[in-house]
């Protein structure tokens, strides 16, 4: 007599060199029924198996979870192990042992870091990547206007460009200040 061949899923979490996890059988059969069922969504009386509500506790607690978008489909989140919010990316800061969310581990996004000096070498080489297009950013301190931009959305942007220059000459000085006060 012939088994029954089971189903087996393989799951990727993360990037490319994330782990991978592997649902069989039934478990397999739960993590594919939200997708199946589409936005209605699945019950148990609708799609009966034993144990439905052990199969959802087992996804959760491999912290897999989905949702229906608006526009249709099914979109899968991870379950952070440390707030249980549904996330996109988990963590692992050097020294942590565990994977969790962003706000488990209190970490900010780079541009939170920065100065008010590096906020505006930011935002200058941000206006200058817009105003080049395709040519040298070095060529110009300040690139002229594009043909296709209106002249009062060039002067925005010379504008700023002059707030961010004036931040660095204020960060410049200080510096200087701190220097010559060492001396």
């Amino acid at each position: 007599m012939k088994r029954p061949m089971l189903l087996s899923i393989r799951v990727r979490i993360g990037e490319e060199s994330g782990p991978v996890v592997t649902f069989r059988g039934r478990d397999a059969w739960a993590f594919t029924m939200p997708h199946s069922a589409g936005p209605r969504g699945c019950t148990p009386i609708d799609t009966p198996g034993t144990r439905w509500s052990g199969y959802v506790y087992k996804l959760r607690r491999r912290g897999l979870d989905a949702s229906h978008p608006p526009f249709g489909g099914l979109r899968w989140w991870f379950v952070c192990p440390r707030t249980n919010r549904r996330v996109r990316i988990l963590h692992l800061p050097l020294g942590a042992r565990r994977f969790a969310c962003r706000r488990a581990y209190r970490l900010v996004y780079s541009s939170q870091r920065g100065t008010a000096v590096d906020r505006a070498h930011r935002g200058q080489a941000k206006i200058k990547a817009r105003l080049t297009g395709g040519c040298d950013p070095d060529e110009w301190d300040l690139p002229p206007k594009p043909k296709w931009m209106r002249w009062r959305t060039y002067q925005r942007y010379v504008d700023k460009y002059d707030r961010y220059e004036a931040v660095l000459d204020e960060g410049s000085l200080a510096l200087v200040a701190r220097f010559m006060g060492r001396g």
